[in-house]
């Protein structure tokens, strides 16, 4: 026999089979019979959050993930800048003109293959101690500064590019200039590479020192993003501890269980499997802690087998909770996830109870 309640009509599913058996001519022994039930268990539906899978520097905030980007730096000589300052170092002269690109690159997080940037912004400061001002070197004369942003490499996809033209803006020795950068939207990888073009033309009276140097500051202010590609093989995950509302199920039915097990109902978005501990536990009973394989298909169904006196232990108790760990299989390699996204794994007792007894 096989039947599907709620826990609540139980008790009075039960004391109507043995009325019924009651009411008929029986044999002097009265038979035995065994009732398979499968009872749904409200609130029971335990969870592996998204916010599990993410390495330290990824977190979520308002419905994206806020990727930390360390800061870098790059700086070049006056002599590296301009060639022909060297053989004039020390000398006063008419500054030389010099075009010459700076460039250096930051990665994205450890575990992070890639992100689908929403918005992001990085400020840019450049600081001068040449002892001149590069892109205001003489009475109206004037340079600039060009800053593009790379995705993976010099020449590859733009982020963004920035003019600074010395007719705008001045670049005194002994100040510095903040330049913001807003980032397009859209796939984003490491690493990300600033490159910063002086174009400084000929100007007014200098004493040429080839050891100043010019300085830049990479600053990542915001890197927002709707998903991102993470390396996940082997990620420890915590399972939310919930409640397991098992207390009315009568003492009857528990008593007389033979058999049994839970069913877990998987939902699983993240397209990699896992091996999850389920630990049920409360106030009156000793953990009980089984193991079980979550594969990568979006729904699945597992089993979790106890023994009779396992589901007594628990069945008709009040303040049961379950909950666990788990961890991601170790040849996963990567997952895309989203914010928001969360493992569901909905639960069901599933006994068997001989009655006649």
């Amino acid at each position: 026999m096989h039947a599907q309640l709620p826990i609540k009509l139980l008790r009075g599913s039960l004391l109507f089979c043995l009325t019924c058996l009651s009411a008929c001519d029986l044999p002097t022994e009265s038979p035995i019979f065994e009732t398979r039930w499968i009872l749904p268990i409200e609130g029971a539906g335990t969870s592996i959050s998204v916010a599990e899978l993410l390495p330290a520097a990824v977190t979520i905030s308002s419905g994206t993930f806020q990727v930390a980007i360390d800061p870098f730096s790059f700086s070049e000589s006056l002599g590296g800048l301009c060639s022909l300052c060297v053989p004039l170092n020390t000398q006063t002269v008419l500054k030389p003109a010099f075009q010459f690109p700076l460039s250096d690159a930051a990665s994205l997080p450890a575990d992070v293959e890639s992100v689908e940037l929403s918005a992001g912004s990085i400020t840019v400061r450049i600081t001068n101690n040449l002892g001149f001002d590069p892109i205001r070197p003489g009475v109206g004369i004037t340079g600039s500064l060009a800053i593009v942003v790379y995705d993976q490499m010099i020449g590859g996809p733009v982020l963004d590019s920035v003019f600074v033209d010395g007719a705008v803006d001045a670049l005194p020795s002994g100040t510095f200039l903040d330049v913001p950068i807003s980032l397009a939207p859209g796939p984003v990888s490491s690493p990300i590479v600033a490159v910063v073009t002086v174009d400084s033309p000929e100007g007014d009276l200098v004493t040429i020192n080839t050891s100043l140097r010019l300085d830049v500051d990479v600053t990542f202010d915001m890197m927002a993003a709707t998903s991102a590609t993470i390396v996940v093989a082997g990620t420890m995950v915590a399972i939310e501890d919930v409640a397991m509302d098992v207390e009315d199920i009568d003492s009857d039915i528990v008593e007389n269980i033979v058999s049994g097990g839970l069913i877990l109902d998987i939902t699983n978005p993240f397209g990699v499997g896992l091996t999850v501990t389920i630990d049920i536990g409360g106030p009156t009973i000793a953990t009980i802690r089984k193991t079980v394989d979550i594969t990568s298909a979006p729904t699945s169904q597992a089993r979790l087998d106890y023994t009779s006196s396992e589901l007594q232990s628990f069945l008709g108790q009040p303040g049961v909770t379950i909950g666990g760990s788990g961890v991601v299989d170790p040849g996963a390699g990567s997952a895309v996830v989203a914010p928001g996204q969360v493992v569901v794994i909905d639960t069901s007792v599933d006994i068997v109870v001989e009655i006649g007894r």
